[in-house]
């Protein structure tokens, strides 16, 4: 008989024990701290927009300027060209490149204007205002003989523009058009495993 009344005690010990634990992991998910949880669909944030405007990009001789070239001519060319994007996109660091060609063959230019192959607008360009750049090249005497007479030259322009908001160096050392392409060059040009940030 001592068997079943320590057999009971310890029934109901378990079961008391068994109630308890259940009552404490209730009052734990419960607790004293008030909580609350929520969520929000449809938040958006948009990029904004920055690009040269489609059938925007010319390149023309300058105005009474001869038709014929000759050997060791010296050209001016305008270029033209309007950007656009949103409002609040802080305007391009513009830079272009003239290609002159006849046929299939490009041709030699010596640029009287830099010397260099691409050519960087002085500035952030602004958005929705037509731009013109002046340009001088010269056909290097040397370069072009009888082979050229009578042949007929096209002059070509490609421009590429680089967003300058958040892209404009620091107060200390301020970007030029140069150093924005030359860091995004870089930037682009580096192994995806060698990049930082």
């Amino acid at each position: 008989m001592v068997k079943t009344k320590n057999s009971k005690k310890s029934l109901v010990a378990l079961v008391v024990m068994a109630f308890m634990l259940i009552a404490s992991i209730v009052m734990a998910a419960t607790g004293a701290w008030f909580t609350d949880k929520d969520s929000a669909d449809g938040t958006a944030v948009t990029f904004g927009t920055l690009s040269i405007k489609e059938d925007s990009v010319s390149v023309a001789r300058k105005t009474g300027e001869t038709e014929s070239l000759m050997p060791g001519d010296t050209l001016t060319l305008t270029i033209n060209y309007k950007l656009e994007g949103s409002d609040d996109c802080g305007g391009a660091w513009v830079r272009f490149k003239i290609t002159a060609a006849v046929g299939k063959e490009d041709l030699k230019l010596d640029d009287e204007t830099t010397g260099a192959e691409w050519h960087y607008v002085d500035g952030v360009v602004d958005v929705a205002t037509a731009k013109s750049e002046e340009v001088t090249i010269s056909f290097p005497g040397a370069d072009y003989d009888n082979a050229y007479q009578g042949a007929s030259v096209t002059y070509s322009v490609d421009i590429e523009i680089i967003q300058a908001k958040n892209n404009s160096g620091t107060d200390q050392e301020p970007y030029t058009a140069e150093d924005a392409f030359a860091n995004y060059v870089e930037y682009v040009e580096t192994p995806s495993g060698d990049q930082e940030g």
